[in-house]
């Protein structure tokens, strides 16, 4: 997997413009920065992990929102500890042991988010706000458009440190946003920025590679979570989607540029198609007989043969009556058939 690159952030004092144009005003930028957390689950199956805090307007005044497979019980989501401001090694930032602090637990191990309702506590940084993509009107998220994530990648050699990368959409189709950026494990659950309106708006939630089906085989796509399906879910305690029915085919063909139409198609991401034939017919539907046999001639003939036979019986000698008569048996039945008798019929 490559390594994330962007810019590193080694103190808090310095202001580098790594997210977002000159129009986000540093102060924004900054809170953008400060609301991002680095998580220590303390489970060295899992490792570290990203969130951040936020809130969600008449429905949770505090929350840290991060990945299912980062924290995916409340018994880990107590365990663990959170850094927040935290540059690296050398400014930690604050830390808070979420027993302290966790008052709820949620999570969805299919859209791979989990939702941490925490309470007041010393050191903890503003809130981002998790709804303010519903205010982006007539600018919906799309493809190519430019992303932002904040996040704590474990970089070979040194200890995680805030990094910030910039990168494109690839794909948007709810509940997922693809897009190709390749970060190092301690990346997921970072949040995912669009700028609108000169503010860094929360977009999606970084999962990072997630292998999935295509046709007969599994590949690997770079997705986030859209932060429009975290919030339905929160709000109606549902959400339409599956998995194993998503269309992965289709998602994967436009994130490479490719078009998947019917369902057909289906394997045009990982199956390719049999050449066509170099030297076709020249008529691969002939036409019909022009001269099609006359049924009731050919009837007429059979019952002139069967005559015959009737007759040689009692010509021959007894021991061809056996193969006359098997004969006969045949002739009947041809006979049978161009009329349309039925098998009870020609059986008699």
């Amino acid at each position: 997997m490559a390594t994330a690159t962007g810019v590193e952030m080694n103190s808090e004092s310095a202001i580098v413009k790594a997210i977002g144009t000159d129009v986000i005003p540093d102060d924004h930028r900054e809170l953008v920065k400060s609301a991002v957390v680095f998580i220590d689950t303390k489970d060295s199956s899992i490792g570290t992990g990203t969130g951040f805090v936020c809130t969600i307007p008449d429905l949770i005044h505090l929350a840290i929102v991060t990945c299912h497979h980062v924290l995916p019980t409340e018994s880990a989501a107590l365990k663990s500890t959170f850094h927040f401001r935290r540059i690296s090694d050398e400014i930690p930032g604050s830390t808070i042991a979420g027993s302290e602090i966790v008052e709820k637990f949620i999570t969805y191990q299919d859209l791979d988010f989990t939702v941490l309702y925490i309470k007041e506590a010393a050191g903890l940084p503003s809130p981002l706000c998790l709804t303010e993509h519903e205010k982006m009107y007539g600018q919906e998220l799309k493809k190519g458009n430019q992303l932002y994530v904040v996040h704590y990648p474990r970089i070979p050699g040194t200890y995680f440190k805030r990094h910030e990368n910039a990168f494109q959409a690839a794909n948007i189709q709810f509940p997922f946003l693809g897009h190709k950026l390749h970060t190092e494990p301690g990346s997921s659950g970072c949040p995912v920025f669009r700028e609108y309106n000169s503010r860094l708006v929360i977009v999606g939630v970084h999962r990072g590679d997630v292998t999935i089906p295509i046709g007969r085989t599994r590949t690997k796509l770079n997705l986030a979570t859209m932060a429009e399906a975290i919030v339905k879910y929160l709000r109606e305690g549902r959400i339409s989607y599956s998995f194993n029915t998503f269309n992965w085919t289709q998602f994967a063909a436009e994130m490479s540029g490719e078009t998947v139409g019917s369902e057909s198609n289906k394997e045009v991401v990982n199956k390719p198609q049999p050449p066509s034939n170099p030297n076709p017919p020249a008529n691969p539907n002939p036409p019909a007989n022009p001269n099609p046999p006359n049924k009731r001639e050919e009837a007429l003939k059979a019952d002139e043969h069967m005559k015959e036979l009737q007759n040689k019986v009692i010509d021959e000698v007894p021991g061809r009556w056996e193969d006359i008569a098997i004969q006969l048996k045949f002739t009947y039945n041809a006979v049978g058939k161009i009329r349309g008798d039925t098998d009870e019929e020609r059986c008699r």
